[in-house]
């Protein structure tokens, strides 16, 4: 009897097998069937994110050349030297060399593949002015639906809607153009022209299905283009609650959608897709039953294999098995060399030799790590003071031409002081005495770049003055206390004062100044953080991007303002 059922076993795992074969299957299959169709709406969401992502991206790219176009020639020496010029001074033979130079300029620029059209609208008399070329007559167009629209969103680069344009077919992009030494002086409208057909074409490629829909759209709830049948929008007061970059699912008809909004960087524009979420069931559904039998003769090949490897391999793995657990905490010792020599030897001798290189690339990821960080630093400092620079050297250029030598040499001394000071012998950190010193040159500078009478106070402690920090830290609040601050003053006349104090943890620097001061509620969304992502407030943002890196943890920003009294921001950093 013993020996009638004493089953080697290999048997009695046959028997299990068949014995059990439907239960484990149906439950594995279910399993099996849950998990393939999530894993293909996730498929099929990535797919669709992906492209989302670099159709925006594609999208901002474009409109960062259409951008740096403009500011290129907005802020071109030889634009301004031309059409800032009193014609009263020059014979007509002058007066026809500087049309041409004129428009070989301008039309140097309207040859390039992003551009459509380019027209420069001036608010002056002159010989090259007329409503036939490609300079015109600002007055010409004060009365048009896309001129009232871009004065109410001016000072900054305005993108008229198509729905506003006289030519439906086509997005302006207009710029203002400002005196050089008079920034607050508005001489001229800049417009490029794009065509809109080329963004539809980029949102065309972004469809997976004829059913999908996508649209741009920007903050004041103008469809700038779209492309698909479906024509399913999203409630414009929605967009910003979608606009996180994660996969969102909506009611909109009565039909749940999946959603994804993304602001378009260099823009005021919001990219939507839409996409119907019957049409990624239908493709969930149209492919789980070809998985579903895969998945069966999976199983079925899986039992049979593992069945004749179980007896004969499966203990020496779970001895490296147990033995990789422990490079969750910390990387083991080698395992033992076995004396038998097969797959699993050289399966050990594979794993000693990846602890190894694991050890090595540990070691060297940390090196890699520092200097990523030393990079980004790098990059973030290079970003500051561009536009400084090149206004300070047109103000010399100016002064030369003025023949104001002394003034000249007073401006590049400081110029020289600013960047001798701020490069550091390439050092990214420096004194905060030093960094006092760089604010000095920087407000002298502003002094005779705008004709102010600015006061520079300090109210610094000795033991404050060798604090180290990331340089230009404090230049770009002084910046921003004195061009939205005083120089937004009638009579442009005040002070700034940095104070430093400290308590237990934290160092306070604070940049006060008796400028017009923060509106009230653009004062609550500074606090909160909300306007700093919104491209306005670039250079505080790159503090605070490099105060992350250099000390490893949050920095904060604190704003106060009593307009034409006291308005002060207070930056908060860890006390090393």
């Amino acid at each position: 009897m013993n020996k009638k059922f004493n089953f080697t076993l290999k048997k009695k795992f046959t028997l299990l097998y068949i014995a059990f074969i439907l239960i484990p299957f149906l439950l594995l299959g279910h399993f099996f069937f849950s998990n393939a169709v999530r894993y293909m709406k996730e498929n099929i969401i990535h797919r669709s994110q992906s492209g989302f992502k670099q159709t925006n991206q594609l999208v901002a790219y474009y409109m960062y050349n259409v951008n740096d176009s403009m500011n290129s020639l907005v802020f071109s020496d030889d634009l301004h030297k031309i059409i800032e010029r009193d014609e009263n001074t020059l014979n007509d033979i002058d007066k026809s060399s500087e049309a041409n130079r004129l428009r070989n300029l301008l039309s140097s620029y309207s040859m390039k593949n992003e551009i459509e059209e380019l027209i420069l609208y001036l608010d002056k008399e002159a010989t090259y002015i007329s409503e036939d070329s490609i300079v015109k007559p600002l007055s010409i167009i004060k009365d048009t639906q896309w001129y009232q629209y871009a004065v109410d969103n001016f000072p900054i680069v305005t993108i008229i809607p198509p729905s506003i344009m006289e030519d439906k077919d086509k997005i302006a992009y207009l710029k203002p153009v400002r005196e050089f030494n008079n920034y607050t002086s508005t001489i001229g409208i800049l417009r490029f022209d794009i065509s809109k057909s080329v963004i539809v074409n980029m949102l065309e490629e972004l469809l997976q299905s004829p059913e999908d829909f996508t649209y741009i759209i920007n903050n004041n709830g103008n469809i700038i283009c779209e492309s698909g049948d479906s024509c399913v929008y999203i409630p414009f007061e929605d967009i910003e609650k979608y606009n996180d970059e994660k996969v969102h699912e909506v009611e909109i008809n009565n039909n749940t959608n999946i959603v994804y909004v993304k602001a378009i960087e260099n823009t005021n524009w919001y990219l939507v897709y839409v996409i119907p979420y019957s049409r990624i069931l239908s493709n969930m559904y149209s492919q789980s039953s070809l998985f579903l039998v895969i998945f069966a003769i999976l199983v079925i090949s899986g039992f049979v294999f593992a069945y004749f490897f179980f007896k004969l391999f499966l203990n020496r793995v779970f001895v490296i098995k147990e033995h990789m657990s422990n490079i969750h905490t910390e990387l083991p010792s080698p395992l033992p060399i076995p004396k038998q020599k097969d797959e699993i030897s050289d399966l050990v001798e594979a794993y000693n030799y990846m602890l190894s290189r694991m050890s090595i690339l540990l070691m060297e990821e940390y090196s890699l790590g520092n200097q990523i960080k030393e990079a980004e630093m790098k990059a973030l400092y290079e970003q500051i003071n561009p536009h400084f620079l090149y206004n300070t050297l047109a103000m010399i250029d100016w002064l030369a031409e003025e023949g104001q030598q002394e003034d000249v040499s007073r401006v590049i001394s400081a110029l020289s002081s600013f960047y001798r000071i701020s490069l550091n012998k390439g050092n990214e950190n420096i004194y905060l005495r030093d960094e006092l010193k760089i604010i000095e040159s920087f407000i002298y500078i502003q002094n005779m770049r705008f004709g102010t009478d600015i006061l520079l106070e300090y109210n610094i402690d000795d033991i404050y003055e060798n604090i180290i920090l990331p340089k230009l830290i404090l230049q770009p609040l002084v910046e921003n206390a004195l061009v939205h601050g005083i120089l937004k003053k009638r009579n442009k006349k005040g002070f700034i004062c940095i104070t430093v104090n400290s308590d237990k943890n934290n160092i306070h620097i604070v940049v006060s100044d008796n400028g017009v001061g923060i509106a009230p509620d653009t004062l609550e969304l500074l606090n909160n953080g909300i306007l700093l992502n919104n491209g306005q407030h670039y250079g505080v943002k790159n503090i605070m991007q490099r105060l992350t890196l250099y000390y490893g943890k949050e920095c904060f920003l604190l704003y106060e303002s009593n307009p034409d009294i006291l308005t002060k921001v207070t930056l908060t950093i860890p006390y090393i």
